[in-house]
């Protein structure tokens, strides 16, 4: 269950890569600098799902790393209490095979099995919204060893250059974030996202390649794809959060460089990071990652 809770946290959004030459502008790396900063900070947008041979190819990258003295991601992997998490997945006063009608539950518990070899039974506990990162996790395009992932590399890396390691969030606030709300809502996006397998699975497959690519244009055409994220999720998963960072980040970089690495999809767009910090009044540049 340990693993599985990772998963789960790594898929709130694929290993032996290597990273693609992006067109001009769009990469994700982004150097911060101006307003009374003595040194740069650095923006990298990452895809939790991915593995760190991908960040290997990117010496541009490193050498940003090690010019940081703090690393700053969106939680600590560090500071995952397994068992204080462990509840907050869990559905209390019911079971999946009471809240889904017979023929859903087969048809989910057939799904689930096929793609995590896992039988529904050890699972009927769990609340929809953890069941629908799990799959989202074992639909991605390739499997990540546990401890392997971009996010989880950086920050090991930073700590074991001594660095300082910083998280933005604590893991029980992205933990009701994914899974607070009511279970007959999140029932309802489970049963769309099972009805919509298919489609779904492709648009991984296109962010996986864009992400890759670095085409962050493509990225965020599909990040506005109702069908991909609705307004709701959007506002609450992305954009409040971007905007909680922003009152946080300033203090961070004014101390020390940072590098700051998370979800490449709170980066880009108009209530993105790079543009809510040029809007703050930094000077924000995009960077090869080569």
């Amino acid at each position: 269950m340990k693993k599985l809770l990772l998963i789960i946290f790594l898929a709130a959004g694929l290993a032996g890569l290597r990273a693609q030459k992006p067109a001009q502008n769009q990469t994700l790396l982004w150097e911060v600098s101006g307003k009374g900063l003595e040194k740069p900070s650095y923006l990298f947008g990452t895809y939790h799902l991915i593995g760190k041979q991908f960040i290997d190819t990117m010496p541009a990258l490193q050498k940003k790393l090690a010019l940081s003295r703090v690393i700053v991601g969106e939680l600590l992997f560090d500071s995952l209490n397994m068992q204080k998490m462990m509840p907050m997945m869990m559905m209390q006063d019911t079971t999946l095979n009471q809240l889904l009608s017979k023929e859903q539950y087969e048809e989910l518990g057939t799904y689930l099995h096929d793609i995590s070899g896992m039988p529904i039974a050890a699972l009927n506990k769990m609340k929809p919204g953890a069941l629908q990162l799990l799959i989202a996790a074992f639909s991605s395009p390739v499997k990540v060893k546990e401890g392997e992932t971009i996010d989880q590399q950086i920050q090991q890396q930073g700590k074991a250059a001594g660095k300082e390691v910083i998280g933005l969030e604590q893991p029980g606030f992205q933990m009701n974030l994914l899974l607070g709300a009511p279970l007959a809502k999140q029932k309802a996006a489970l049963l769309k996202m099972l009805d919509k397998k298919e489609q779904l699975k492709q648009q991984g497959l296109q962010l996986y390649e864009y992400y890759t690519r670095q085409q962050t244009d493509k990225m965020v055409r599909l990040f506005n794809d109702p069908e991909f994220i609705d307004k709701e999720e959007t506002e609450n998963i992305l954009y409040k959060r971007n905007r909680n960072w922003l009152s946080q980040l300033p203090a961070i970089m004014k101390k020390n460089p940072a590098f700051v690495a998370v979800g490449a999809g709170h980066l880009f767009g108009s209530q993105g990071l790079i543009e809510l910090l040029r809007n703050a009044g930094y000077t924000v540049r995009p960077l090869s990652t080569k």
